[in-house]
C-alpha cells in the first residue's frame, strides 16, 4: 500500500491526472485490490489516504468510447451501434448494462450544461461522469460519512446515481454488497420503511378502492411503487397470494391466471430459473439474452420484472444470470490463464466471437500480445480454423461446401443466401470459379432452383394519342383558347391542365400536339399595355403632379412613386421626359447638381 501511495504523490507531482478513468486507462495496477467487497477501499480513500485532497487532482475525461460488442473506439456510437449491429443503446445494455454510447468527456459536458437547472445532490463530485467504480465509491463514501444509503434515501437525494447504479448492478442490494455491507442491515434501517403483512394487505386493498389500476403489473414495473410491490412479494412469496390475503381477486388483476396453458408456463419459468440459480452456468451474453427473450412474455404476465421473480426465488436477479465479476486483465499471465480456462468451459476463442463474449478480454489482449493470433500462442492455443464464409476456397473446395450445404437443406437460392450473414460469401466465389450461381449449381450437380423474383404489376395499356388530339379538335371547334398560357387553370374555369401535360409527355410538345391534330397555332397572348396612347401618357402625368410626386428620372425609377411602365411609355410616345411634360403643359423638374 506504501508504494501505491507513493507512486499517486509522484503522479500529482508531475500533474498527470488522477480521477478513476484516467487511472484506469494509464496505470490500471493502481486499483487493484480497491473494490474487494470484503476489504473495500475505493479510489477516494486511497488518494486522500496519500495526502492528497481529492479536489485538487487533475481531471482529465476520456475522449473515446468503446463499443462492447467489436470493440470499436470513437467519440460517439450512436451511428455505430445502429449501422453496423442493428441495436439501439438500451437493447446492448441489456447484456452489457455499463455500455455508453459517447465518450465521458461528452457526458462531462452535458452534466455540465445541467449545472444550471435545479438538481439533487448529498455532496460535490470528484469525477467528471458516472461509472461503476465512481457510483460505488460514491455509495461507500456516503456510508463513511453517516449518510444513510438505503435506496429511498439515495433515489431522494440523487435519482442519477440510484437509477445508474440499479442499472449497471442489477439490484440496490447487489450494490450494497459490493462495497462490503449487508442489504438486509442497511434495508432495515429507521430511514427506511418496513412493511408487516397487516400493513401491506391494508395498502393493497385502499389502492383497490382508489385505484385499482395500480394494482397490475404494468404499474408495478414502471411505476412510483417498485419498493411496495417487492415487499409484498418478498413477504407473501408471490403477488397471487398477496392479493388472495387481501381478499381481492387476482383473475381481475392478473388474467393470465385463468389460462391452464399460461401457468403450466409459469411453473417452467420457475423451474427453469431455479435450475439456473442452483447450477450457476457460466454466463455467455447470447445464451442469457435468448434465455430472456424466450421467458419475457411470462414475466410480464405473472410477475413484472426479472427483480420479482428473483424475491418470488429468495434470491438476487444476478443469481440467474450469473455474470462474470469485472477484471481488468491488466496483466499478461491473466489474459492467458483466462484464455486457456474458455475451451475447459466450452466457450469458443475465435476472435469475432470473444469480443462480443468478453470484450474486456479482448481487447486487453490485443493491447498486450498486439495481435489476436500472439495472444493464443501465448496461451498454448491454436488458431482455431476460419469460419466458411472467411476461408479461401479452390474450385474443388467450393464445390465441397456447395454440396455440405445441399446435404444440410438449406437453401440453395442466391438471392436469399445474399442475405445470410455467415454464407453471403459463397455468391463471391461462385462468380469467380463458374461465373454465375447457376453454373456453380450445374458443376456441383445440384438441380436448379427457381429464382424468387419480384411480381412485377403489368402497366395499364396505353390510351391512343388520337382520344387526345380529338380532345384539342373540340376544343378549338368550340372557340376555347388553346395557347399554354389558357390551358393551365382548372377545367371549371375554362383551362384543362391534364390534356396539357400528357400532350407535352406524348408529343414531346404542346406545339406539336396541336400540330398533329391539324388546328392552327393560337397567336401569342400579348399583355396590355398600362398607356397605350400618348394621351394616356400624358394623363398620368397629371396625376402624379397633382399628387405632388416629382417628375424626374430617380422618382420614376424608386422609391414610394416609382413607376417603370409610365417612363418606358414616355420614351415611346415622346422623344424624351422634357417634350412629354412640355405637351402636358407641366414645369420641367429641377436639377440637382453643381452650378
Amino acid at each position: 500500500m506504501m508504494e501505491r501511495h507513493e507512486e499517486i504523490r509522484q503522479r500529482y507531482a508531475a500533474n498527470d491526472p488522477l480521477n478513476l478513468s484516467a487511472v484506469q486507462r494509464e496505470a490500471p495496477h493502481l486499483l487493484e485490490g480497491l473494490w474487494e467487497p470484503d476489504h473495500f477501499i475505493g479510489w477516494r480513500r486511497t488518494v486522500e489516504a496519500a495526502g492528497i485532497p481529492i479536489e485538487n487532482i487533475r481531471v482529465f475525461p476520456g475522449i473515446e468510447v468503446t463499443c462492447p460488442l467489436c470493440g470499436w473506439t470513437a467519440t460517439r456510437l450512436v451511428g455505430h451501434l445502429g449501422l453496423v449491429h442493428g441495436l439501439t443503446i438500451a437493447e446492448i445494455r441489456k447484456t452489457h448494462p455499463e455500455a455508453e454510447e459517447v465518450c465521458e468527456e461528452l457526458r462531462a459536458a452535458k452534466r455540465g450544461v445541467k449545472k444550471n437547472r435545479k438538481a439533487l445532490s448529498l455532496g460535490p463530485h470528484w469525477e467528471p461522469a458516472w461509472s461503476k467504480w465512481y457510483a460505488l465509491d460514491r455509495l461507500r463514501w456516503f456510508y463513511d460519512h453517516g449518510i444513510p444509503v438505503n435506496y429511498a434515501s439515495i433515489a431522494a437525494g440523487e435519482p442519477g446515481m440510484a437509477a445508474y447504479l440499479r442499472r449497471v448492478m442489477g439490484s440496490w442490494g447487489q450494490a450494497l454488497s459490493a462495497i462490503g455491507l449487508k442489504p438486509a442491515s442497511i434495508r432495515l434501517n429507521a430511514e427506511t420503511r418496513t412493511w408487516t403483512p397487516k400493513q401491506l394487505i391494508n395498502t393493497l386493498r385502499r389502492i383497490a378502492r382508489k385505484n385499482p389500476a395500480r394494482l397490475s403489473l404494468e404499474f408495478a414495473r414502471n411505476g412510483s411503487d417498485v419498493t411496495f410491490f417487492r415487499a409484498v412479494i418478498r413477504t407473501f412469496n408471490s403477488y397471487e397470494a398477496a392479493l388472495t390475503a387481501a381478499q381481492l381477486d387476482p383473475l381481475t388483476i392478473i388474467p393470465a391466471l385463468a389460462d391452464p396453458l399460461k401457468t403450466a408456463r409459469r411453473d417452467q419459468l420457475l423451474l427453469a430459473a431455479a435450475a439456473r440459480i442452483k447450477s450457476r452456468p457460466r454466463y455467455h451474453p447470447a445464451e442469457v439474452a435468448a434465455f430472456m427473450q424466450e421467458w419475457q412474455p411470462t414475466i410480464n404476465e405473472f410477475y413484472g420484472s426479472w427483480v420479482s421473480l428473483a424475491d418470488v426465488l429468495n434470491a438476487d436477479e444476478r443469481d440467474i444470470f450469473n455474470p462474470p465479476a469485472f477484471t481488468n486483465y491488466t496483466q499478461p499471465d491473466l489474459v492467458i490463464a483466462a484464455l486457456q480456462e474458455r475451451p475447459q468451459h466450452g466457450l469458443s476463442i475465435r476472435e469475432n466471437e470473444i469480443r462480443i463474449d468478453n470484450s474486456p478480454l479482448y481487447l486487453q489482449g490485443k493491447k498486450l500480445f498486439h495481435t489476436w493470433n500472439a495472444a493464443l500462442a501465448a496461451a498454448g492455443l491454436q488458431r482455431p480454423p476460419r469460419s466458411l464464409h472467411l476461408r479461401k476456397y479452390t474450385p474443388e473446395t467450393f464445390l465441397e461446401a456447395l454440396k455440405e450445404r445441399h446435404r444440410q437443406g438449406k437453401t440453395m437460392n442466391s438471392f436469399k443466401i445474399s442475405e445470410e450473414r455467415t454464407d453471403a460469401l459463397l455468391m463471391k466465389w461462385a462468380r469467380r470459379f463458374f461465373g454465375s450461381w447457376h453454373q456453380a449449381l450445374a458443376a456441383a450437380g445440384i438441380p436448379p432452383v427457381e429464382r424468387s423474383k419480384p411480381v412485377r404489376k403489368i402497366p395499364p395499356a396505353p390510351v391512343p394519342s388520337e382520344k387526345y388530339l380529338d380532345q384539342i379538335r373540340a376544343r378549338h371547334a368550340a372557340g376555347l383558347p388553346l395557347h399554354q398560357s389558357a390551358m393551365l387553370p382548372k377545367i371549371s374555369e375554362g383551362g384543362h391542365p391534364g390534356l396539357l401535360g400528357i400532350c407535352r409527355k406524348r408529343f414531346g410538345s404542346w406545339k406539336n400536339a396541336l400540330l398533329a391534330a391539324g388546328v392552327p397555332l393560337p397567336e401569342k397572348p400579348t399583355k396590355p399595355l398600362p398607356y397605350p396612347t400618348p394621351e394616356a401618357v400624358l394623363t398620368a402625368l397629371r396625376q402624379r403632379h397633382q399628387a405632388g410626386i416629382p417628375l424626374n428620372y430617380t422618382n420614376f425609377q424608386k422609391g414610394p412613386g416609382a413607376n417603370k411602365a409610365l417612363y418606358l411609355a414616355i420614351l415611346q410616345c415622346f422623344p424624351s421626359v422634357s417634350a412629354a411634360l412640355q405637351a402636358a403643359n407641366l414645369p420641367a423638374p429641377p436639377r440637382f447638381g453643381p452650378d
